[in-house]
């Protein structure tokens, strides 16, 4: 369903879900974009590597090429309030640019699951900062959500990444959604 699809991909420092996220946005058919210097990339390059999968930059304003329509962030290593500001430093320079009926999807550990106090913050702060956004760009008809994945659950991404991303989701916005353990 992301066949010609371009998704930026972005991580938190520490983010555990970089490799199936990547993982399930190719075998969607989605080619992945990155942005420079962004503090997730060095997580992204690995495993992207480890999959054998290419990465391209995130095309400048203007440049021609199609901007990317699709924009995921794993935000699962975020462990303070503080940090959250990795999130905000890889949504605001694209955030104007992202096109209609474009897709924004972050994903989390779920707040009960976080250790101590730090944690469920940072980890709550999600939820608003995604009902926020979904406010903001719903306008044009994007869409943003968050993905809240319990342990054990990594391998049950693909379907709600998939489910989120694709034009099946057009009417949810500001959402979050456990995702557990299958069977």
């Amino acid at each position: 369903p992301l066949i010609g699809v371009h998704a930026l991909v972005g991580a938190s420092t520490g983010a555990q879900f970089v490799t199936p996220t990547l993982k399930a946005l190719v075998d969607a058919g989605a080619s992945l974009r990155i942005q420079p210097e962004h503090v997730g990339l060095p997580l992204i390059k690995a495993a992207a590597h480890k999959l054998g999968t290419t990465l391209t930059g995130n095309p400048a304003k203007g440049s021609g090429d199609a901007p990317s329509s699709v924009y995921v962030f794993d935000a699962s290593g975020l462990s303070s309030p503080a940090q959250v500001r990795e999130l905000y430093d890889f949504m605001q320079p694209v955030v104007g640019a992202i096109p209609s009926n474009g897709r924004v999807l972050i994903l989390s550990r779920a707040p009960a699951e976080a250790g101590d106090a730090a944690h469920v913050a940072s980890a709550t702060a999600l939820r608003g900062f995604i009902r926020a956004l979904g406010k903001e760009v719903g306008k044009k008809g994007i869409t943003a959500n968050l993905l809240e994945v319990q342990t054990g659950a990594e391998d049950w991404l693909a379907g709600p990444l998939r489910f989120f991303l694709s034009e099946h989701s057009a009417f949810i916005s500001g959402q979050v959604l456990p995702v557990g353990a299958g069977p």
